[in-house]
């Protein structure tokens, strides 16, 4: 277990979710598992804009996280089977450990922006930008 999370919930949570609000989208569609929902109908729920809420559908729909239903002129969105064991510890740890969630998708956000600033440290010494270029901390020069 991570953070008190399953390892599935973690993983998944790792590999597919970035935000506060692609965590509340995808635990409130778990939650209606077998309902269908329209993104007019997520956003007010969740009081988030139809945009946001937009483009986090694709994202989980190219992930195959959620279906998206074409009806006529509509769109209706629901999770996927494939998944629905995962979504629901999913669910579960968001009622019983949020906590714990919310520490996993910061540290992921961490190790991110680490990530993106060893990089950018790389890609100006190979540039000859800067001089001497170190990184402090962790014993790293």
């Amino acid at each position: 277990m991570v953070s008190g999370l399953h390892r599935d919930v973690a993983s998944l949570v790792g590999a597919h979710i970035r935000t506060y609000e692609q965590l509340d989208v995808l635990t409130w569609l778990a939650r209606r598992k077998g309902q269908l929902e329209t993104l007019s109908s997520i956003a007010d729920a969740l009081a988030l804009a139809p945009r946001a809420i937009a483009e986090i559908l694709t994202d989980f729909t190219a992930q195959g996280l959620v279906r998206a239903h074409r009806e006529g002129e509509g769109t209706s969105y629901d999770v996927a089977e494939a998944h629905e064991d995962v979504l629901q510890r999913l669910v579960e740890a968001h009622d019983t450990n949020l906590t714990g969630l919310i520490s996993l998708l910061n540290a992921e956000a961490f190790e991110r922006i680490r990530t993106t600033a060893r990089r950018a440290l790389v890609d100006a010494a190979a540039a000859g930008v800067g001089g001497k270029l170190t990184t402090r901390g962790r014993g790293q020069t």
